[in-house]
């Protein structure tokens, strides 16, 4: 099967949703492709006209999931790349439905220079703009990495939700909304199978599961089975 897995890579880029399932399936073993089955994006893109359905479906998820409950305070993660601009922007529209209370965390990772620098300036703007309050952090992962021996991107993971986590507990806010979307679950369970993980390890990002940095915080996927094309056509609408 390791031979088989640069084609298969090649074939989550070019079939993305419900066809790419059915294409990988006889490369996989069975367990494997039960999990990529219940993995793969529905065909939002090609059904859903822009905007107004897409925030139906998104209201959807939310409810067939309960993320979230009424007049409930959210913490929303922004890192200000699409994907998490997108997740604010549409939070903040089914807001007054719902009577969330949200605010907005940004974590700097100083791993990009200026451009890191650019990207806490706009959350911090769009934040202002939507009237919502806002908490950012800066942290050097590289030293922290090097310091703990640990992978750039198991410090900047350990920090952002440790961020998150204090964050949510000082604002006293249960849950912390994330971005992840269906792209990023495929990524993961191909990234788990060039490891070797079988079974339950190819499970993928889970809609609702507790902070590592603190099992009393709720992090919640309202994105989780919209592919990223769904997502530039809300941003350019």
């Amino acid at each position: 099967m390791t031979d088989s897995l640069p084609h298969l890579l090649l074939l989550r880029q070019k079939h993305f949703g419900g066809q790419a399932s059915s294409l990988l399936a006889p490369h996989l073993g069975r367990s494997c492709s039960t999990a990529f089955s219940a993995l793969a994006p529905r065909h939002v893109a090609g059904t859903l006209a822009p905007v107004s359905d897409l925030l139906d479906h998104i209201d959807q998820s939310i409810k067939s999931h309960r993320l979230f409950g009424s007049r409930q305070p959210i913490l929303v993660a922004v890192s200000g790349g699409l994907d998490s601009m997108v997740l604010l922007s549409a939070l903040h529209e089914l807001s007054p439905k719902h009577g969330w209370k949200l605010s907005v965390a940004h974590f700097n990772h100083q791993l990009r220079g200026r451009s890191s620098d650019a990207d806490e300036r706009l959350v911090r703007r769009t934040a202002g703009g939507l009237g919502l309050r806002i908490v950012t952090e800066r942290a050097d992962v590289r030293k922290f990495a090097t310091a703990h021996r640990v992978s750039i991107e198991m410090a900047a993971r350990k920090l952002r939700h440790d961020f998150l986590a204090r964050t949510a507990l000082r604002w006293k806010i249960s849950t912390a909304a994330l971005a992840h979307h269906a792209d990023d679950q495929l990524e993961l369970f191909f990234l788990r199978l060039l490891r070797g993980s079988g079974g339950e390890g190819l499970a993928g990002m889970k809609w609702r599961n507790a902070s590592p940095s603190n099992p009393n915080i709720q992090l919640v996927r309202p994105l989780l089975d919209l592919p990223k094309s769904s997502l530039r056509e809300f941003a350019v609408r």
